[in-house]
């Protein structure tokens, strides 16, 4: 109830401040979401347990041991076998846990997560605000819609969080203002070391190179191809040793064939309506707005994404963490089109005959408005609501001491 009460809160709170104040009130909606995290100490149905757990491993691990330069000596539980499979593979992650593990204080793996990815999503609603000279509604709507779309709790995933969140952020610049594309593409290679997801949205950059070649058809329907394709590349680089990238086709093997079958797998209802809603708005954007070629890469690489989630309704787990991502990709593309429809007073525009844009926009307004409170509604009763006993101030009190009570050594 504590999220609830906070969202709901800083979304009313949005309406009344000042135009001056706007961003010193999103960063203080930054902190104020992420300080959640000290109070949040969840049971072994979230990821976050494990990573809490990892923490202590990495804390036995020096410098060079954490980064993988030099052998470690730990032992061969699971938790242990994690934190070397991961310092293996996921060294850029590895470095930033080991770093946590050092100060001693666990929460901050959540805090420092969660301020990452909000202050992100704040850093581009602040850099089109004050860099295009946006409306004051155009800041508060854009934050009321990543407040309501975007699931506090779906943080613990941790590592694909940090993923998806920098590399939206880092896609509006390599993709529509074209700067720094270098770096750019050294962010894309690092957070490959952060989570396999990583790989895959690199993949999906690449394939903008492929698709100015050729079209985006066949590489659309390419991706219903992938349940068969995967296993084959698998093997191949099995067969020439290529194991970085093979940990990642083994994970989406296990996710697309063994998880698949799981009768607890289903795709969110909530997810689905986010994205269909999120397609019409991207559908207008490229039909209407002023802005269309500017983002014409940047909105056929958003095409290729929902694309791909549509064979992934097979698979749960893949599909549904789309929600990770979606929202935060699509900050520039809302705020511009709002921008646009506040400066051309679309409410007033006469609906001349023939004319279908009026009609769509106002269409999706009031769409917008629905899918975003039913999603948010949604997000209340399967997420926020079922973690409300892990942010008790009593369950803090018993568990708190990540070395002390049995809780953290089950």
């Amino acid at each position: 109830m504590q999220i609830i009460i906070l969202i709901i809160l800083l979304c009313l709170g949005s309406l009344v401040i000042p135009k001056k104040n706007l961003i010193q009130y999103l960063i203080v909606a930054v902190a104020m979401i992420s300080s959640l995290f000290f109070f949040f100490w969840p049971d072994n149905a979230y990821d976050l347990y494990r990573y809490y757990l990892m923490l202590k491993h990495y804390d036995t691990l020096s410098f060079l041991q954490a980064i993988g330069l030099k052998e470690n000596t730990l032992g061969s539980t699971l938790t242990e076998l994690s934190v070397r499979g991961y310092v293996i593979n996921y060294k850029v992650y590895s470095l930033f846990a080991w770093l946590i593990s050092k100060v001693g204080l666990y929460q901050l793996l959540g805090v420092i997560s969660c301020a990452i990815v909000y202050g992100l999503m704040c850093k581009q609603i602040i850099n089109l605000y004050t860099n295009e000279k946006m409306r004051k509604a155009t800041v508060i709507i854009t934050m009321i819609f990543c407040l309501l779309c975007y699931n506090v709790i779906n943080l613990s995933l941790i590592r694909q969080a940090l993923a998806y969140a920098v590399f939206a952020y880092v896609l509006y610049w390599d993709m529509v203002k074209q700067k720094n594309t270098i770096w750019c593409f050294i962010v894309y290679i690092l957070l490959c070391f952060v989570h396999s997801t990583g790989i895959m949205l690199l993949g999906f950059r690449l394939l903008i190179i492929v698709y100015k070649k050729i079209s985006a058809v066949p590489i659309i329907i390419g991706f219903f191809l992938v349940y068969s394709a995967i296993p084959i590349v698998e093997n191949l680089l099995v067969k020439y040793k290529l194991s970085f990238l093979r940990e990642f086709l083994v994970k989406m093997v296990h996710y697309l064939v063994d998880r698949a079958v799981l009768d607890e797998q289903h795709v969110s209802l909530k997810a689905t309506m986010l994205y269909i809603f999120l397609f019409l708005v991207l559908l207008y954007f490229m039909r209407y707005s002023r802005r269309k070629k500017e983002y014409k890469d940047y909105s056929v690489f958003i095409i290729f994404i929902l694309a791909f989630c549509i064979p992934m309704v097979q698979q749960a787990d893949i599909f549904n963490r789309f929600q990770l991502f979606l929202p935060i990709v699509f900050i520039p593309i809302i705020m511009e089109l709002l921008e646009e429809f506040l400066g051309n007073k679309i409410i007033s525009i006469k609906i001349k005959q023939h004319n279908f844009q009026p009609y769509f926009g106002i269409g999706l307004m009031l769409l917008g408005c629905v899918v975003i409170v039913i999603y948010f509604i949604g997000t209340c009763n399967d997420s926020y609501l079922g973690a409300q006993e892990f942010f008790s101030l009593d369950n803090f009190m018993r568990n708190g001491n990540m070395y002390g009570p049995a809780y953290w050594k089950q």
